[in-house]
């Protein structure tokens, strides 16, 4: 945006007193044209839990105008400005709860296997696996032992779209013998590590029904501002700081 003052168009006046001063005031004025004709920088501010967050939230549960942005954000119109939700952490904050609220109830039906798979660990990962085993049975694992350093996976979560041969199983064994040293209640890391794993991703295009789907569900989530790992879901752009990057204001 270029400012109604900046004077482009005209020539500067500048006080020229000799030839060193003259180089000073035409690298002065090469600095200035830069400078007025560079854009600036617009403010985008993370939508939090605050009253103007909730305000937000309230704007964007009136809205039906979605559009998706590279197959990763969705676009969405209020009032006063553009809303941003980034799909994968807005999906991930759903799962996440779903998840949470599902190792708090009986442990759930898992997709049995074709063929089941048998996976090494190491004595540390079958001692995290031991005491985690009836959180694994809740999100729908069925998972026992086989010697003192191999575990069966007979059945996985149904909500698992590619298991992997057994790589989420790893990675949620190791992000629970992360969490050992700084958490004691490790469903939270197991939950985080699920939801991550079976949520939208960036680069899946949505239809305009998917992208309403997945805001309504956004809203009715405990916690709608932040993913599991602290990462922001919203931002906003203010309609008045649109006006002014376009000159208007």
């Amino acid at each position: 945006g270029v400012a109604e003052d900046s004077g482009i168009g005209s020539t500067p006046n500048w006080e020229i007193r000799s030839e060193e001063s003259e180089i000073d005031a035409a690298e002065l004025s090469s600095q200035m044209s830069l400078t007025l004709l560079a854009p600036s920088t617009p403010k985008v501010q993370s939508v939090s839990d605050d009253e103007e967050g909730h305000r937000a939230l309230g704007d964007l549960e009136q809205t039906d105008r979605f559009w998706q942005i590279h197959d990763r954000y969705i676009l969405a119109s209020i009032p006063d400005g553009l809303l941003v939700v980034d799909q994968h952490v807005a999906h991930e904050r759903i799962r996440f709860e779903e998840v949470i609220d599902a190792l708090a109830d009986e442990a759930g039906a898992g997709q049995q296997l074709l063929m089941p798979l048998t996976v090494d660990v190491n004595p540390v990962e079958m001692e995290v696996f031991r005491s985690s085993q009836g959180h694994f049975r809740h999100l729908g694992f069925e998972v026992r032992e086989f010697g003192p350093t191999n575990l069966i996976v007979e059945a996985i979560p149904p909500e698992l779209r590619n298991w992997s041969e057994g790589d989420l199983f790893f990675q949620i064994l190791s992000d629970l013998i992360d969490e050992l040293d700084v958490r004691s209640e490790d469903r939270e890391a197991m939950a985080a590590t699920m939801a991550c794993h079976t949520s939208i991703r960036a680069g899946t295009r949505l239809d305009r029904q998917e992208m309403a789907t997945l805001i309504h569900r956004l809203l009715d989530a405990r916690e709608p501002f932040v993913c599991p790992h602290g990462r922001p879901i919203l931002v906003k752009l203010d309609l008045g700081e649109l006006d002014r990057l376009f000159g208007r204001t």
